[in-house]
């Protein structure tokens, strides 16, 4: 039975159970987890972290510290050339990443990637192991039922299970989001529509919220960040954010201004979407985001203050972007300039590894 199929027998058991017992009863309301996180505000709001790297998954110094930066940025021609050498060498992780970097990219590259997750999973990788099973990403279609099983979602767990216990934030709260309280595997569609210990119940939803608070109060802010855009909406992409209502706005706000000043890029990037028009060109946070290689706020600073800069400061832009992501399109708006050496400016920049997560 496809998925599509297995989906519309779970809508149509529903319908048919729903006058004996209701298929679930509990409608959360985003403004009862305000109490929740108050205390954790009260105590966070007004700390900043001079830390560059707080709230990086990954630092400098690490093995494929670089190698990320470079897939942050859209680098992923430099991150190829990068990985190999380590594949070559049996690297599990950069097994896992080269595969996830081509899977997709052409017929051809289906077989290498499938097997690359394979050596990778052997040597006891579970985003490996995930990736292998009926919920990786793609799977399915690109590798067949053959190759996706759940064996190697059971695997995938159990070693996540191995990780949660050492400390492992990210695969504790892998599992808070595959696993009912009761330690049973989430229904495929229920995962991938919605969080089932985040809708099930009061009880579970508050469970959910304490442990991203506790994952937040180590500087791991993946979690605080889906859960800020289950507030957070827009009615088409280009549309600025909006709230179903000002608590709830307010709420938002206040943990992306946590997160920001704790250098977490991403929040930082929705802070500039939710102050749009609010800002000017010297607006710190524009420097904060500067200082720690933040593509958004080059893009701000070239298109959305263009005309307030020289055509000698937007070469410069130009030359910073072109450095983080390796695109050189903002050239071509400043065609008609010539810098003199003097223009060509050093870039020296933090970069840190922020939104680069394998799964959340």
């Amino acid at each position: 039975m496809t998925r599509y199929l297995k989906l519309f027998a779970s809508a149509l058991l529903c319908v048919f159970t729903v006058g004996l017992m209701g298929c679930n009863d509990y409608t959360p309301n985003p403004e009862d987890d305000i109490a929740l996180f108050q205390p954790f505000i009260d105590a966070n709001i007004n700390k900043k972290s001079d830390d560059p790297y707080i709230s990086s998954t990954v630092k400098p110094g690490d093995k494929l510290y670089d190698i990320l930066v470079n897939i942050q940025h859209g680098r992923h021609d430099v991150a190829i050339k990068q990985l190999k050498p380590l594949v070559e060498k049996g690297d599990a992780d950069a097994q896992f990443w080269y595969a996830k970097m081509i899977f997709d990219s052409s017929v051809k590259n289906r077989y290498p990637a499938l097997q690359l997750y394979k050596k990778s999973a052997e040597q006891g990788n579970p985003y490996a192991y995930f990736e292998l099973s009926p919920f990786g990403e793609g799977c399915l279609v690109y590798f067949g039922e053959s190759n996706c099983t759940q064996e190697s979602l059971t695997k995938a767990i159990e070693l996540f299970k191995q990780k949660a216990k050492q400390g492992d934030l990210r695969a504790q709260y892998f599992l808070l989001r595959m696993l009912k309280p009761d330690g049973s595997v989430i229904e495929h569609e229920t995962y991938f529509s919605n969080n089932y210990n985040f809708t099930h119940s009061a009880e579970t939803r508050q469970h959910y919220i304490k442990e991203v608070i506790r994952f937040a109060e180590n500087h791991y802010y993946q979690p605080l960040m889906d859960y800020v855009h289950t507030l957070l909406k827009k009615k088409r992409p280009s549309a600025p954010y909006y709230s179903d209502t000002p608590k709830q706005l307010g709420l938002a706000k206040k943990l992306i201004n946590i997160m920001v000043n704790n250098n977490y890029i991403p929040a930082i990037n929705d802070y500039l979407y939710l102050n749009e028009g609010k800002l000017n060109k010297k607006d710190k946070i524009y420097n904060k985001l500067f200082s720690l290689g933040g593509v958004r706020a080059v893009d701000a600073a070239f298109y959305s203050y263009r005309t307030e800069y020289t055509k000698r400061e937007l070469y410069y832009y130009a030359v910073m972007y072109e450095a983080l992501t390796g695109s050189d399109k903002m050239f071509s708006k400043i065609r008609d300039y010539s810098p003199s050496k003097e223009d060509v400016y050093p870039i020296n920049l933090k970069l840190q590894v922020s939104i680069l997560e394998s799964y959340h």
